[in-house]
């Protein structure tokens, strides 16, 4: 198993997000700390210097990649460069994501037996900067929105073997994304199930969320 770490400087609604301190501490480090803590190999990946920089000092194993579309393309592209195996276990964890708890990464890797798993907890939050799940009976994903459409809020973290990342590097991009990537499995007919989680703290997402 191996945890990646996409994170990009350009963010638009928070520039320099992965970089910016919480108790001293950058936010890409925090969410480091609490992935090194399941497994050894755990990789930060960016096109950014200054990310690249910083987490090297405080010991990440870091890849440069080219400036990618979104995270999971990311996160494919340094899977390809690490040449990881199609029944590599790969959580894709994104960098702000500082409060989710080690282990709730662990019950993600653990409990993963379907094409597609993520995490959600249940909140009232009509914020648009939180991504609501629509989900089935079988808590099978059928939908993400940032409207106020659901309780169950998503969490910024994904697992999937190495052959279905490679099936969605090769899927065209979905007219259903709308800024988010993970439309373009449900389009595609690739599985999403969901776990719920205790709210432990939401993602960083606007400057207001330090």
């Amino acid at each position: 198993m191996y945890i990646i770490i996409p994170a990009r400087f350009e963010s638009k609604r928070f520039p320099g997000k992965p970089l910016a301190l919480i108790n001293g501490i950058p936010i890409i480090q925090h969410t480091w700390n609490n992935a090194i803590k399941v497994t050894e190999n755990v990789v930060i990946a960016t096109d950014n210097l200054l990310i690249y920089d910083r987490a090297r000092k405080f010991g990440a194993t870091v890849i440069m990649t080219d400036a990618c579309e979104n995270g999971t393309e990311r996160v494919y592209e340094a899977a390809s460069m690490m040449t990881l195996t199609d029944d590599e276990l790969i959580i894709n964890l994104q960098s702000d994501e500082p409060y989710l708890r080690s282990a709730d990464i662990r019950y993600l890797s653990n409990s993963h037996v379907n094409q597609v798993s993520t995490l959600h907890y249940v909140m009232d939050d009509p914020s648009e900067h939180r991504v609501k799940m629509i989900v089935n009976k079988s808590f099978r994903a059928i939908y993400f929105t940032r409207h106020h459409l659901s309780l169950n809020i998503h969490v910024g973290i994904y697992a999937f073997r190495m052959h279905t990342l490679r099936m969605y590097h090769q899927f065209k991009k979905s007219p259903m994304e709308e800024g988010l990537e993970q439309m373009r499995f449900i389009d595609n007919d690739i599985a999403i199930y969901t776990h719920e989680i205790p709210y432990t703290g939401h993602s960083i997402d606007v400057p207001e969320d330090l």
